[in-house]
């Protein structure tokens, strides 16, 4: 028993010894419970890394805290609000052993789980989610945006007027203002589905032609940023944190 448990623990670092984790486990389960010896099962149950790591995810959830496991290098838009889950990802980086599997097909399985049976995680996003036709559409007809205003974390369109979450407007216009043109750069701001605030930035920097400029969705509830869309800066790590 306490052999399975540890080759649990260890295939998280190999990925050989993944496969055999869940054969191993359930071998020994299966033996366990035909001799009627619950205290090992349990026990067995309780330190195996699919249990250990499922509790978490359900602790997490209820904290408003859970992320969706994955891996690979990420960027910025990497952390955006997923629109069907609303769950946010974290990666485990880009060095990849096979074993990662052990830790993120139970946490993401159970995250899954408690979104279609209990609704979203408590805190998340919970508005309508454009996807980037609608946010062109919205943007077409946006109106400019003065730095100021971005600035001093207060957007007024469409008869309303948006507080940003603290940093959020000052992050951005930190990140753009100093590069950007007042001709061709300034930045434009529209509203839509009465809940997602769009604001577009662009920057002299980009081939202005051919450019994806970067498409910022912010919730106007709560001023949180929900998603990046377009093409990212090269400095896009001063760019302020997805709703978190």
């Amino acid at each position: 028993m306490v052999l399975t448990a540890a080759l649990g623990w260890v295939s998280i670092l190999e990925g050989i010894l993944s496969l055999l984790a869940i054969p191993a486990f359930i071998l020994t389960l299966t033996w366990l419970f035909r001799r009627r010896w619950w205290r090992p099962s349990i026990a067995l149950l309780a330190t195996s890394p699919f249990m250990v790591v499922t509790c978490f995810a359900v602790t997490n959830y209820a904290r408003g805290t859970a992320r969706l496991w994955t891996v690979g290098l990420p960027s910025r838009a990497f952390y955006n609000v997923d629109p069907d889950t609303r769950y946010q990802y974290r990666s485990s980086g880009c060095i990849v052993t096979g074993g990662e599997w052990v830790l993120q097909a139970p946490n993401n399985l159970t995250l899954r789980a408690l979104r279609l049976l209990l609704g979203s995680m408590p805190g998340a996003y919970d508005g309508p989610y454009p996807d980037d036709h609608d946010v062109n559409q919205a943007l077409a007809s946006g109106t400019e945006l003065t730095w100021s205003s971005l600035r001093g974390e207060s957007i007024a369109v469409a008869g309303r007027n948006f507080r940003l979450q603290p940093g959020v407007g000052s992050r951005l216009a930190e990140t753009y203002e100093a590069i950007s043109d007042e001709v061709c750069c300034r930045p434009l701001v529209a509203v839509w589905e009465d809940r997602v605030l769009l604001v577009q930035l662009k920057s002299p920097l980009d081939d202005i032609d051919s450019a994806n400029p970067l498409r910022v969705l912010i919730d106007g509830a709560t001023g949180k940023v929900i998603a990046y869309q377009g093409r990212l800066p090269a400095h896009s790590r001063t760019l302020p944190a997805q709703w978190t």
